[in-house]
């Protein structure tokens, strides 16, 4: 189906940081510091708002598997109520969302994670206490809407596993 995804990038102060912070990574894992973080997706036209700034903090980073892409991600959960308010905004104008859960702000780091080595974990578990530990503020911006065809929703069993939290 295709479906209209509202989503902000990450302000290039904020992926200097992560990749300064990033940089001793394992070889093989695929880090990616262009994300589309997703605000709102809908079967609804979308208008993107490019001056609105979002600040987040990172809750944690941690595996989950998607049924979406039959493979495990790495993802930052990220506290923002200006996402969030940005997606109760959106609904409150009428807009209908695509998926059957709740908002929860996330970025995947790593889009699809190899077998974990005994170094790539505990470089994983140095990079998530940084993260948790860390005042920086991650700023996303430049909300731009994309036309993407879906198949199934993405991270289901990630939002379905906050919802019931």
């Amino acid at each position: 189906m295709m479906l209209n995804t509202l989503y902000v990038v990450l302000e290039d102060g904020t992926r200097e940081y992560l990749q300064r912070m990033m940089g001793a990574a394992p070889d093989g894992l695929n880090l990616d510091f262009n994300p589309k973080i997703e605000l709102f997706t809908s079967p609804d036209t979308i208008t993107p708002d490019k001056r609105n700034i979002y600040n987040a903090r990172s809750i944690t980073f941690d595996m989950w598997y998607s049924g979406h892409i039959q493979a495990t991600s790495g993802l930052i959960v990220l506290d923002s109520p200006s996402m969030e308010s940005r997606y109760t905004e959106l609904l409150s104008e009428g807009q209908t969302p695509a998926w059957p859960y709740g908002y929860h702000p996330h970025y995947t780091l790593i889009p699809f994670v190899p077998p974990l080595k005994r170094h790539v974990r505990a470089w994983l578990n140095s990079i998530s206490n940084t993260l948790a530990e860390s005042d920086t503020p991650l700023i996303f911006g430049n909300e731009q809407v994309e036309v993407v065809e879906y198949t199934s929703p993405p991270n289901y069993e990630f939002n379905m596993i906050m919802d019931s939290r």
